[in-house]
């Protein structure tokens, strides 16, 4: 009988420990969770983005000139096409393109098929066409190149942009413009809803929108067999960010 009441006893006692223990562990685990949830409320975010343009002169021209050939034979077409090629970068450096600022753009071979009216093909021959990527720094003599290229054999004029070569400090000046832009939209979002930016978590530079050039259309006049007359206009240098702020 004694036996039973000791053991009864232990009983108790273990499960009063248990009680204090347990209660041990929501007063040592409350202050955490308390300051967890102080954290959470601090670290509360504001994420924008942020876009910065400038406008400049640009100082380099990018051209694309070719020929374009048919023949009976790829060999035929390939050697008539190649004949122009190399007029036309004659006619180039004549006037004061440099060697190293030609380049293959393009290089394409098909075949040449005609169709009769009941729409069955035929192989007429073949098309070779050979387009030059050509760097100029002389834009004022641009339209002066083209007619160049054209009396030499050119038939293909694809395509004129004017670019800013070295553009490394409007990229910064940009980048610092995205910035501001950023910076005003989160305060005004953030005032919106009664908060206050305290820091910055992360800035992050948007891929794809960073130092896009803006090309200007060649404008060509020729009808009266004068020289072609190319318009440049400024080039645009955008750069976008994305930044999340810290508020309170």
């Amino acid at each position: 009988m004694q036996m039973k009441k000791w053991v009864q006893t232990g009983l108790i006692a273990g499960a009063l420990m248990l009680v204090y223990t347990a209660g041990g562990l929501v007063q040592q685990h409350a202050p955490q969770q308390a300051a967890a949830q102080e954290e959470t409320q601090v670290n509360s975010t504001i994420t924008v983005q942020g876009t910065g343009m400038l406008s400049a002169s640009p100082d380099w021209s990018e051209l694309r000139v070719g020929a374009e050939t048919e023949g009976e034979t790829v060999a035929a077409a390939q050697s008539a096409t190649a004949e122009s090629i190399a007029a036309i970068k004659e006619a180039l450096l004549k006037n004061g393109v440099q060697a190293e600022d030609i380049k293959t753009a393009e290089f394409n071979v098909r075949p040449n098929y005609q169709y009769d009216e009941k729409g069955s093909r035929s192989l007429n021959g073949f098309v070779v066409t050979h387009i030059l990527h050509v760097g100029y720094g002389e834009l004022g003599s641009v339209g002066k190149v083209l007619d160049a290229a054209a009396k030499a054999g050119a038939n293909r004029i694809d395509n004129v942009q004017f670019t800013i070569e070295d553009r490394g400090d409007l990229e910064i000046k940009a980048l610092e413009k995205a910035g501001k832009h950023a910076r005003a939209k989160a305060e005004a979002l953030a005032a919106a809803a009664g908060k206050t930016i305290v820091d910055i978590q992360q800035v992050t530079e948007q891929s794809g929108g960073g130092g896009l050039m803006g090309f200007e259309r060649a404008a060509a006049d020729d009808s009266d067999g004068g020289s072609t007359s190319i318009e440049i206009g400024q080039v645009d240098v955008s750069k976008s960010i994305s930044v999340t702020y810290i508020v309170k």
